[in-house]
């Protein structure tokens, strides 16, 4: 599933026609992908299975005063 400015948004993983996996992707304001989220199903109940947080830093964020 796309947004309205044509980011990824959501996936579905299918076995047999039955939802089996679904990742929900979350966006900071600057359009960058901020959080993952996995989820599994199980007898048609959803489980969260796994999130990925995305962190951005500037290089400078790394320097040193040597």
């Amino acid at each position: 599933t796309e947004d309205e400015n044509g980011k990824l948004t959501e996936l579905k993983v299918y076995w047999k026609e039955v939802l089996v996996r679904r990742q929900k992707l979350f966006y900071d304001d600057k359009k960058r992908l901020i959080m993952a989220d996995w989820s599994r199903f199980e007898k048609g109940r959803e489980i969260p299975f796994l999130r990925t947080e995305y962190h951005y830093y500037h290089s400078t964020d790394f320097q040193t005063n040597n």
